[in-house]
């Protein structure tokens, strides 16, 4: 089983990707900061009156693929790991990976105020970008949330680490995809990937 901080994380997580379509930007928004904002707007729509139940979403996929650098991610979940792997095995491990991270964030839309959602800044260090945001919660709670993403063919900004509350969500994965192979295998790992994804855990 995942460790529980991993899916706190991830549940946190879920609240930054579901937004109101009418807020208003900020004066400071840069190419990352409307890109970013973009694929969000495009997973709000996506997400509207979809029913969950039905499973997997062709243009959910497509908003979070635009979003994410799945790869990336993926590589850096498994850090000395990936070097080891063959590059069959890397795109099976990068195809679970997206899979356990889109399906935990859409199960869990429900916990954000989308009208309140606020994108504060953002600073740009070559192709690294970084967009600040604050996440006020139906339950009263305001989170910051940092995407931390890269420019990819020197177009698209798309993000390959996000932090809540100054926690990094691929750095919690990594912990525990590391704990799961240093105690029995990647086979395992992998194994345990599955089953989540399929069952949608």
């Amino acid at each position: 089983m995942m460790h529980r901080h991993v899916l706190w994380t991830s549940v946190l997580l879920v609240a930054v990707l579901v937004t109101a379509p009418g807020r208003e930007p900020i004066a400071s928004a840069g190419p990352p900061t409307e890109q970013i904002r973009a694929a969000i707007d495009q997973l709000s729509r996506a997400l509207a009156g979809r029913d969950h139940a039905q499973g997997r979403d062709a243009a959910v996929d497509e908003a979070t693929d635009r979003l994410f650098d799945w790869t990336a991610m993926a590589r850096q979940s498994l850090r000395h790991h990936w070097d080891r792997r063959t590059a069959a095995e890397r795109t099976e491990f990068t195809r679970l990976f997206a899979g356990l991270f889109r399906r935990v964030y859409v199960s869990r839309i429900h916990l954000i105020d989308p009208k309140q959602f606020q994108y504060l800044a953002e600073t740009i260090d070559g192709d690294q970008a970084i967009v600040k945001t604050k996440v006020p919660t139906k339950q009263g709670d305001v989170i910051d949330v940092d995407y931390v993403a890269r420019l990819a063919d020197g177009r698209q900004w798309r993000v390959q680490d996000v932090r809540v509350e100054g926690v990094s969500l691929i750095d919690n994965y990594q912990r525990q995809f590391e704990s799961i192979i240093g105690k029995s295998s990647y086979e395992s790992l992998i194994e345990k990937l599955r089953a989540r994804v399929k069952d949608g855990r």
